[in-house]
């Protein structure tokens, strides 16, 4: 199916899994009804992404147990508390590969004395990739309630680090 058939529902991460079998498990409503459906192996990337991270789903209408995850769209949702902070870009990358073409950006950045780092994946069509680069800084959202959960928005204009 092509994607102009499907919705866009916000998810939680509530479960993740590594390795051999590995899968990720999203919660979500949609239609008045409530799902919590695994999908194979994702590029939830690493360790340190975070339980109760929500990301942009895209899913079918008719089979709404089946769903994409939009790593380029990670979100807070206006109940979250959250902060902001300068982060230095560390790697910025690039995959074109025929199969899968993905990018991002790597970033780091301080909470209260602890340094944290994050991978991000960026929408293939955003506009402000090509000027993001290496030891730039720009401002990232964080849960206060974990700071490893960070969110990075490229259409902020880029600071002087700190």
């Amino acid at each position: 199916r092509n994607m102009a058939g499907r919705i866009e529902v916000v998810g939680t991460l509530v479960r993740k899994s590594y390795g051999k079998g590995s899968y990720t498990e999203f919660e979500y409503s949609f239609g008045g009804k409530s799902f919590r459906e695994k999908s194979a192996a994702s590029s939830i990337y690493d360790d340190r992404t975070v339980l109760g991270e929500k990301y942009v789903l895209r899913l079918d209408p008719e089979h709404p147990s089946q769903y994409t995850i939009v790593l380029s769209k990670p979100v807070f949702t206006s109940d979250e508390r959250v902060d902001s902070t300068l982060a230095r870009i560390t790697s910025v990358w690039e995959n074109k590969s025929f199969t899968v073409k993905s990018r991002g950006v790597s970033f780091e950045y301080v909470v209260d004395g602890i340094e944290f780092s994050r991978d991000q994946a960026i929408a293939l069509d955003d506009v402000y990739f090509k000027g993001i680069s290496v030891g730039q800084c720009y401002i990232v959202t964080y849960w206060k309630e974990n700071p490893q959960r960070a969110v990075f928005y490229s259409d902020s204009p880029p600071g002087n680090c700190k």
